[in-house]
């Protein structure tokens, strides 16, 4: 009970940044993992619908940090259209993965879970929806400035829902 209440008391305090710097010397390689997301983004990515033929091209900003003396990290994206949402991550010790929220502009969210391949870089998110909808997000960290995505969301019968592929440079 006294660690929920002081819990909800550093909640309701506010919340603290980390030089992610000194995070890396202090804490576990999975934390480090997640290290690389932090700072300032942009992004170009194109988007597909379904059966729609037309791809459509999107921009934004993301501003990623750590909050919650380094437990969790936050990211803030503002696209084109100045529309704000939020992500959060961070690596679950008892289920031994990565856990992302997403919180979009338009109200939806969404629970994925991550593996990470150090061999390769990569970070493979699967989308935890109970099989209504299947989804993945691949991360591949081609080098330390670099990031390229690709994210595919099917329903459960296996259609399309959109396809993105994307690439963030670290600015």
């Amino acid at each position: 009970m006294k660690r929920i209440l002081l819990g909800l008391i550093g909640f309701f305090v506010g919340t603290t940044t980390i030089d992610p710097g000194m995070l890396s010397q202090q804490l576990n390689k999975e934390v480090e993992v997640l290290n690389q997301w932090n700072g300032k983004w942009k992004s170009t990515a194109t988007i597909s619908f379904g059966r729609d033929p037309r791809k459509f091209n999107l921009t934004s900003t993301t501003t990623t940090n750590w909050i919650v003396n380094g437990h969790f990290q936050q990211s803030t994206t503002l696209d084109q259209k100045n529309e704000e949402s939020r992500r959060f991550d961070h690596y679950n010790k008892h289920s031994r993965t990565f856990h992302r929220y997403n919180l979009a502009a338009d109200g939806e969210d969404s629970f994925w879970t991550g593996k990470w391949n150090k061999k390769t870089r990569t970070m493979t998110w699967t989308i935890q929806a109970g099989g209504a909808v299947k989804g993945t997000i691949i991360d591949t960290f081609e080098n330390k400035n670099t990031v390229k995505s690709t994210i595919n969301l099917t329903d459960g019968r296996g259609n399309v829902i959109f396809n993105i592929e994307e690439q963030r440079i670290r600015q």
